[in-house]
Parts: C-alpha cells; structure tokens; sequence
C-alpha cells in the first residue's frame, strides 16, 4: 500500500466539520466527493486531516463504523 493511494470513506457529522475547518476544505468538499457524506481521498491527505482525531476514546469518531475506510486499488 502506498500513502498516495485513494481510499473511499463515509464521513459522520462530526468528520464534515473536521473537513469544513481544515486548510483542505474547498478542495475535498468540491473535488473529492462522491454522494452523500462520501468522499474519495488520497490516503496521505486523509491521515493530515483526520490523525489527530483518531485515538482511542474519542467518542465522537469522523467515519462510520461501517466500512471506515475502504482501499480503493
């Protein structure tokens, strides 16, 4: 697997205003989307978005359990 490989991922409520705050908004919202709440990324912007809030005990998680992220090859 490599960091530049697209992955598909169902964001939550909570994952679309990390999405709508972060440095990378117009670009993921507008050039990444797919349908509702789901997006097409590059792995490596995924994880500079989305690290920070991925620990243990974090209650409110960015993606849906479900299928979290699925690599796309």
């Amino acid at each position: 697997m490599n960091i530049n490989d697209y992955v598909h991922v169902k964001l939550t409520e909570t994952g679309l205003d990390i999405v709508k705050n972060s440095i990378y908004s117009k670009s993921i919202l507008q050039y990444h989307h797919i349908k509702d709440n789901e997006y097409e990324i590059q792995l490596w912007e995924l994880m500079n978005i989305f690290g920070e809030h991925c620990y243990m005990g974090n209650t409110e998680q960015p993606f849906f359990e479900d299928n979290c992220i699925e690599i796309l090859k």
